[in-house]
């Protein structure tokens, strides 16, 4: 396998948010994990040399919704919001009224192999 950048998974649901990290680390990805979005601004200040290759977030969560950490990465982590892939998993039907950055939507429920095959994609670096 190519060498990959991380993966950062921000997604409130512990079952999904393991499932998800046992999937990818499992194809030899480092995944990091947040459980909020203020938790994965954080966890980003923390490791200040990180830039993901593929953020997976959730719309739906407590603390700071996806949304909000869309727009609260952008202002201060602009490299990493430039730079890495984001996608937008939701089981929201009404995404496509809101303006997101996010390169596509994941409806929930989804496939791991759809996640592997979006990660071969965009988390190669380059």
């Amino acid at each position: 396998m190519l060498p990959c950048k991380p993966i950062l998974i921000v997604e409130d649901d512990r079952a999904i948010r393991s499932a998800l990290q046992d999937f990818f680390s499992g194809e030899d990805y480092t995944v990091y994990l947040a459980e909020h979005g203020q938790a994965a601004i954080n966890l980003l200040a923390l490791e200040s040399t990180v830039i993901p290759g593929l953020i997976l977030v959730d719309l739906m969560m407590p603390v700071m919704d996806g949304i909000t950490f869309l727009t609260e990465l952008q202002k201060k982590h602009p490299l990493i919001y430039e730079k890495s892939a984001i996608f937008v998993m939701t089981a929201r039907t009404d995404v496509h009224k809101l303006n997101l950055k996010a390169i596509s939507v994941i409806k929930k429920p989804f496939e791991l192999d759809e996640l592997s095959r979006i990660a071969l994609k965009y988390c190669q670096e380059n």
